[in-house]
């Protein structure tokens, strides 16, 4: 049933039973990122440990393999971007010089966590029968914020006077490279998204062989679910009387390192910086779940031919 015209791939789980003594099993990884101080939240360590159990009893007839995974690892990206690069004309910059017409800046910062136990349990009373059940249970979270400025850099302000202008230009092999930007109105962007992932899955394999004969039953029930919330707010700088209040933008994209950007006013201010509705909108919000479930059930029987054939099998899937 599962194969393709490319092949097949027979993944198996552990079998305690096909071990020959008990295996304790234990292992630790520490990280640290060497970008931090990106926000409220940010974390630049995590840590990453495991352990297994495998051993059998009841004169080797009963094997049990059990494991815990814990995973908490840190995000934490610097992120620079720009739009599109045309000749278009702008003030201040000679005509026919390639220019991108926007700066995007971000700090994202969060983390992933997820832990996840298995259970192996496996029960071989003699060599010609085997039944083993499998068991797995994840949970998995990862939460993220990106926090950041987009800016127009081409001309449009939303129609603010004074507009755009290039007091001063970088200018490397007729592109403008960096320069000082005035009449831009930049945009602070927060995203946030938080993703709730549980994983869970149960099957139970039996397998009886008799002469040439292979008799094989097989049972199995997993379950997704996904809780997400992803939110998106836009603000922009406005001065009293809720009047725009237009910038300067100093950028530089061939530093030889990372690129730079810097703005004139303070957008820590919350008393001047203001959701909605800007130039580009206010922002969003969606919350989706996914909920998937699969149950499956296998029965089957082959047996080994001589000469011409290998073997045959039947059964219902």
């Amino acid at each position: 049933m599962g194969q393709g015209l490319s092949g097949t791939l027979n993944l198996q789980t552990v079998k305690p039973l096909s071990f020959g003594k008990r295996i304790i099993a234990m292992n630790a990884r520490y990280e640290m990122s060497s970008v931090d101080d990106l926000g409220s939240n940010t974390e630049d360590t995590g840590n990453r440990y495991n352990i297994t159990f495998i051993d059998k009893f009841a004169k080797d007839t009963f094997g049990v393999a059990l494991g815990y995974a814990h995973l908490e690892s840190p995000i934490a990206s610097q992120e620079f971007g720009t739009y599109g690069w045309n000749r278009n004309s702008r003030p201040g910059v000679p005509n026919g010089t390639y220019a991108t017409d926007g700066l995007k800046v971000f700090a994202r910062s969060g983390t992933n966590k997820r832990d996840g136990f298995i259970g192996v349990f496996q029960w071989r009373p003699t060599d010609n029968f085997s039944s083993i059940i499998d068991t797995y249970y994840s949970k998995f979270r990862r939460e993220e914020t990106a926090r950041g400025h987009e800016t127009h850099i081409g001309g449009y302000n939303g129609g603010v006077a004074p507009g755009l202008n290039y007091t001063t230009t970088k200018i490397v092999d007729n592109t403008l490279v960096g320069g000082v930007a005035t009449g831009v109105y930049p945009l602070a962007r927060n995203n946030y998204n938080d993703r709730q992932d549980k994983l869970s899955a149960i099957g139970w394999n039996n397998e009886l062989r008799y002469g040439k004969w292979i008799f094989v039953a097989d049972l199995s029930y997993s379950k997704a679910d996904r809780q997400e919330l992803d939110l998106e707010t836009q603000a922009q700088y406005r001065g009293a009387g809720d009047v725009p209040l237009l910038d300067t933008a100093t950028y530089n994209v061939a530093t030889g390192d990372f690129p730079t950007a810097t703005f004139g006013l303070n957008y820590a201010d919350p008393d001047r910086v203001q959701v909605g509705p800007t130039i580009y909108g206010a922002g969003y919000g969606k919350v989706p779940m996914v909920k998937d479930e699969l149950t499956s059930y296998k029965a089957s029987a082959s047996r080994t031919l001589g000469k011409f054939f290998d073997n045959a099998e039947v059964g219902i899937n």
